[in-house]
Order: C-alpha cells, then structure tokens, then sequence
C-alpha cells in the first residue's frame, strides 16, 4: 500500500480542520449524496491531531471533508469540540477519535467552594458516502467533576480571663538545743495553677459541593446507499460512557480551644503552676454534597440525503 508523503499528509489536514470552520448546522443537506459525489481530494492523518477546546465564544465545530479520507496509526482528539466528517470512503488503520487524551482532571474548587462540572464529549457527525474500511475506533467520555474545595477552618477560642488559684506555703522552724531555733526550708501547700480553660474554638465550615460528571459524546452516522451497518457490524466501534463526579470536599478542621487563664501568684517553695488545658477543639465542617455522573452518550444514525 502507498500511503502519500508525510508532510503532505499533516498539511492537508491541518487545512481542512483549521479553514472549514463555520457555524454548526449539520443537517443533512448540508452534505447530501449529491455534494458528497463531487469530492475528489484525498487526506491521509498519519500522526495525532488535537483541536482547541471550546469556549463560551467559540462553539465552532471542526470539519474534515475530502473524497477519500484514510487515518493511520493516528487520534482525533476533540478536547470536547464538536466534529464534522463528510467523505466518500473512509479507511481506518488503528485510528480513533476520542473526546480527551488520557485521564485529564480538572482543579479542586477554592475553599469552601463546589467542584467544576466535567466537559461534555462533544458530538461527532460522519457523513459517509460510498464506504468504509477498517475499524475506527470512537471514544467519547465526558470528563468526571471537579472535587470540591475543603471547608475554611474554624476560628481558634477565646482565651479565658479567670486568674488560677495562687500557690502557697509555710517555713519549717527548727528546734535545736537550749531552746534555739533554725528557720527550716519551706513546704508547698498548696501549688499555684493556671486559669480555667478558654472557650471552645468554632466550628469549621463546609466543604463544597462535589462537581457532576460531563455527559458522554453524541456520534451521527449519516450513511449512503452503499454503505449498511448490518454488513459492516464492526467499522464504527462508540463508547460514549459519561463522567463520573467528582468527590466532597472535606469539612474544615475546627477551631483550636482557647488558652486558659492566667496562673495564680507563685509561692516560695513550690513548683512552676501546673498546667491547665485549654478549650476544647470546635467540631470539624460536614463535607460537601455528593453530585451525579454524566449521562452516557447515544449513537444516531440517519440516511444521507439524495439531492
């Protein structure tokens, strides 16, 4: 088989996808058996080709149009684009179309906030005249949510104002001979302590919301008389499965408990105050909610029109 130079090949279809850009209206007439008959140009992608993604601003769809259009060895990736296929043969040597390369994931949301939906799989239409040869693999999962962001923390507690208990303590006095006496060391009797414990630190807040999974992709097959899936069961094989959501952000940790008091006076003889502890620990955030997965995508297929 002689397949055309290389370079050749990436620019015809770099061409046909960068100046066949317009408004999406792929209905069939747009393509008919009529317009299709005319096509006499020939594209062969040898290596992967990756659209823009799309934006708010810019829905445009991509198209590939040629008489004969061969994918070898190579991926469409769409990035979620939408893509329109009109040839009149299409042969496919270990070439796909897939939605996005790998396993991409989209950033956890801010604190506190939800997860990003996942990008949809976009829609690719097939307008195909004469036939088809080989297996052209068509993947379109939508891509899974976003993980919402962790709750913010809680606020620390106050520190308390109630002074501890003051240490205290007594002088040992001696008792020597012939009546004298000798100041002794001095004894604790009571240790000196820290203040009661601060307040209880705050609650921490939520975590966001879970984000839901894209739907999977839409893949139209607008076939010619020449060209009966029933004869062909294995030539497009579609998976369209939608993305799963993304996963509750955590609920913030709870605020430290306040310091406790202030200690007592120190008194002579006795220790350091013994410590007292603080407040306790405000309850962590509840996480956010759960979302649900995209929804699988379907497979149309409709007949090409005559005129």
């Amino acid at each position: 088989m002689n397949w055309p130079n290389r370079s050749t090949v990436l620019a015809l279809a770099v061409l046909a996808l960068v100046s066949s850009c317009f408004s999406y209206q792929a209905q069939a007439a747009d393509f008919s058996a009529k317009t299709l008959s005319t096509l006499t140009s020939k594209i062969v992608i040898t290596s992967d080709i990756y659209l823009n993604p799309p934006s708010p601003g810019d829905q445009e769809p991509a198209r590939i149009v040629a008489g004969e259009l061969t994918i070898k060895n190579a991926r469409i990736v769409t990035r979620g684009r939408n893509l329109i296929i009109a040839t009149r043969r299409l042969r496919s040597e270990n070439g796909s179309v897939i939605s996005f390369s790998g396993s991409p994931r989209l950033p956890s949301g801010q604190t506190s906030k939800g997860g990003m939906r996942g990008s949809d799989g976009g829609r690719v239409d097939i307008f195909l005249l004469d036939s088809v040869e080989g297996v052209l693999i068509i993947n379109l999962p939508g891509l899974a949510g976003g993980d919402g962001g962790k709750g913010i923390p809680g606020l620390p507690g106050e520190q308390s104002t109630v002074r501890g208990p003051s240490g205290s303590s007594h002088q040992l006095i001696i008792h020597g001979p012939f009546d004298t006496t000798i100041a002794g060391p001095f004894v604790c009797d009571q240790l000196p302590r820290f203040g009661s414990p601060g307040s209880t630190g705050s609650a921490g807040g939520p975590g966001g919301n879970a984000g839901p999974g894209g739907n999977g992709g839409v893949l139209s097959l607008f076939l010619g008389p020449g060209v009966n899936l029933m004869d062909h069961p294995q030539e497009f094989q579609f998976y369209a499965p939608g993305g799963g959501p993304g996963n509750p952000g955590p609920g913030g940790a709870g605020g430290a408990g306040g310091a406790p008091g202030p200690p007592g006076n120190p008194a002579e003889g006795c220790p350091s105050p013994i410590p007292t502890p603080p407040g306790s620990a405000g309850k962590s955030g509840s996480s956010g909610a759960p979302s649900l997965p995209g929804a699988d995508g379907h497979l149309e297929q409709h007949t090409i029109n005559s005129n």
